[in-house]
């Protein structure tokens, strides 16, 4: 079994694939670092233009993993959708989809997409790709699967029809956490000897308590400002350097 990536970013889904048994077969990336990460870390190619010529002659994979920009759908972006700068990619993900005929696929986009122009584009999209797939969807809170944070994602798959009755026997999985046992921050931390010392902190660090957490919709407590950039600093440091 193969995967691909549209949209590659930062290999997490992908990561998750190659832990099911998927082989990455090619990535593709508007953003350079991305693509030279993909490459990097799975020794494949990464296409640098998502929707240029080269693409469309790429080896159809067995899962095409699609993570299109969401700025223009979230309801803390533009809101304008497919009008938007990136809001378009959105819209135009069936064409190449159906351009490379994967076995399945699975696109991820903010669940606000459903408000925008009353849901016409969403509905536009699996229009489009049910002339050869076999589509299901659902918006899932993410803290439930694992993530320990409060998004919600809209997720599409789709499975071609070529394979029959297999095709409609898709199910998204049940959530492994509810309002008695949710994601804790140390499942997503490192271990303390894969930390780089420049990224360690001395003294006290200030932690800023906003909002409440609720069983309904536990969410991590936020750090301040300057720890977020430290972090985040450090964080890119290891990311960089690690690819030259």
């Amino acid at each position: 079994f193969t995967v691909s990536s549209l949209f590659s970013g930062g290999l997490t889904d992908t990561i998750s694939a190659v832990r099911c048994g998927f082989r990455p077969l090619w990535g593709a990336d508007h953003n350079p670092n991305l693509c030279n990460m993909w490459s990097f870390l799975t020794d494949t190619r990464c296409y640098e233009n998502v929707f240029g010529n080269s693409i469309k002659e790429a080896i159809s994979p067995t899962y095409l993993k699609c993570k299109p920009p969401s700025d223009d759908y979230t309801r803390n972006g533009g809101r304008k959708g497919g009008d938007g700068d990136t809001g378009w990619m959105f819209i135009r993900l069936p064409k190449l989809i159906l351009k490379l005929q994967p076995e399945s696929f699975m696109i991820s986009m903010s669940d606000n997409v459903l408000n925008i122009h009353d849901g016409v584009e969403l509905s536009g999209v699996i229009q489009n790709l049910q002339s050869s797939y076999i589509i299901s969807k659902s918006v899932l809170r993410v803290w439930e699967f694992g993530d320990p944070t409060a998004r919600k994602w809209l997720y599409i798959v789709g499975i071609h029809r070529k394979l029959g009755q297999s095709a409609y026997d898709f199910r998204f999985p049940k959530p492994k956490f509810d309002a008695t046992y949710w994601p804790r921050a140390r499942f997503i931390a490192d271990q303390d000897c894969d930390v780089p010392e420049e990224c360690w902190l001395d003294g006290n660090i200030q932690i800023a308590h906003q909002g409440t957490i609720t069983p309904e919709r536990p969410t991590l407590h936020r750090v301040n400002t300057e720890y977020l950039q430290l972090k985040e600093s450090c964080m890119n440091r290891l990311k960089w350097s690690t690819l030259g």
